[in-house]
């Protein structure tokens, strides 16, 4: 969110969102339970450490929370593989796709091996006579 919406750089994001996990892990607090106060001297050191400035959050606390919200990761997340709606449902056409042609696939060699039995046994019939 701070890379697509406010242009931080990914380090600086980066920084910001790990020194957010270590502080709150160590506090034992969970995302919905995190103070936003507690994040602002977090993104200044994350701001320092990289040289960036500004050095104030752009988030405003509903971005905060909407950030931190497991719904919203899912919903907002782009790329390959992920889990968001659109892409589960590209990955189960493929799925089905591939499901398809594999019962394909089986059906023919059952085929085949159907074929092949009975000629089998038709050239067996014939040796036995």
């Amino acid at each position: 969110m701070l890379q697509m919406k406010h242009a931080v750089p990914f380090r600086v994001g980066h920084a910001f969102a790990a020194a957010v996990v270590e502080d709150a892990r160590s506090a034992g607090l969970r995302p919905d339970g995190y103070p936003f106060v507690r994040a602002l001297p977090l993104f200044q050191q994350a701001a320092a450490k990289h040289k960036w400035i500004p050095d104030t959050l752009p988030l405003t606390e509903l971005e905060f929370r909407s950030a931190l919200s497991p719904t919203n990761m899912v919903l907002t997340r782009k790329g390959i593989g992920g889990p968001q709606p659109a892409e589960v449902r590209r990955m189960l056409t493929l799925a089905e796709a591939s499901v398809e042609a594999d019962r394909l696939w089986l059906s023919q060699r059952r085929d085949q091996l159907s074929t092949a039995e009975a000629k089998l046994n038709m050239a067996f019939a014939r040796l036995m006579r």
